[in-house]
């Protein structure tokens, strides 16, 4: 702790010393003119002193009346703003999820309400182009003894194809 003190001591005395050491050698320029040359009207050869701030310093600037402490919003009503902006969002966003599929359960219903509609047509299409292939079969098979071409050559039972409707409702 003492060679703190001493060390702040010495430092703080090469301080003014080294300060009025400067402030010497500015009077010293002031006062003298250059005497090693012959020219004494030339800029090399004038000493100026550089401006500095008059005696006494600048006034203070009153910088807390041009600032105020309690311009706007404090850091709670901030975070207030945020948090609350934040769960409206969140809000409409989970609102806007359920309309979403409130939406698409709609457009399923409505599709499965037109699937028996589609499924006549594709039947009916089904019934048209059996005709037409039994048609053609007795057509080519009209030398054959023994043909008959409503025979039936398996027993199963019947189901439609479903494939169309199952790719139109999903």
């Amino acid at each position: 702790f003492v060679r703190i003190k001493i060390f702040q001591k010495q430092w703080y005395q090469r301080r003014v010393r080294g300060i009025k050491e400067k402030e010497k050698a500015k009077r010293e320029l002031i006062t003298q003119p250059n005497s090693n040359s012959t020219h004494n009207n030339t800029m090399n050869n004038s000493r100026y002193l550089q401006d500095g701030p008059p005696e006494g310093g600048y006034q203070k600037v009153n910088y807390k009346k041009m600032i105020s402490p309690n311009k706007g919003p404090s850091g709670r009503v901030l975070l207030g703003i945020c948090v609350g902006m934040s769960v409206v969002g969140y809000f409409e966003v989970m609102r806007m999820r359920a309309k979403r599929v409130k939406d698409a359960q709609e457009k399923r219903i409505a599709r499965m309400n037109l699937v028996p509609y589609l499924q006549a047509e594709s039947d009916r299409r089904y019934v048209i182009e059996l005709k037409r292939q039994k048609e053609y079969e007795a057509k080519v098979m009209a030398g054959v003894k023994d043909f008959d071409p409503n025979e039936k050559y398996y027993e199963s039972r019947w189901v439609p194809n479903m494939q169309p409707l199952l790719s139109y409702l999903y």
